[in-house]
């Protein structure tokens, strides 16, 4: 800006002076220009250093990252084998158990039928002594029945 400023104070001179000719001019412009052309330079030759470190870095991350798939293109195959056994030791475990369940429904169903037979003789033990008893008591008043009427 301050070149700019210049530029149009050295216009205003030459319009003021006839001192300042065409070639003074000339070389103030040239001066801008060439300040102008050294700060594209500058940026530039910058972007290329930030370019090359950028290269660097993408150079870096891929060689890490094929050290990286040459170290663990066998993980996939170890882990297959891993859950491989991990799913076999899972089956025995079913497989254990379901024989467990089995056993204990054997046993459940013979503790069931053990208790189902025991409330039937408890059943028939109960009803026998019910009879037992009604009959008793059908012969007691019959008994008292015949020893009102003076029968006994």
């Amino acid at each position: 800006m301050s070149k700019m400023k210049r530029i149009k104070n050295l216009s205003a001179a030459k319009e003021e002076t006839p001192e300042v000719d065409e070639i003074t001019m000339m070389e103030a412009r040239l001066g801008l220009l060439s300040q102008q052309e050294q700060h594209k330079i500058e940026s530039n030759m910058e972007l290329i250093k930030l370019l090359r470190e950028f290269q660097k870095v993408i150079k870096e991350s891929t060689r890490t990252v094929e050290k990286t798939i040459e170290e663990t293109k066998d993980f996939p195959i170890k882990a297959v084998k891993l859950l491989e056994k991990d799913v076999k030791h899972c089956i025995a475990i079913c497989n254990l158990v379901n024989k467990q369940a089995g056993k204990a429904h054997e046993e459940a169903c013979e503790v069931y039928n053990y208790m189902q037979n025991e409330a039937r003789k408890n059943t028939y033990i109960n009803l026998g002594a019910m009879f037992l008893f009604s009959m008793t008591g059908v012969l007691l008043g019959v008994v008292i029945i015949l020893y009102t009427l003076g029968v006994l």
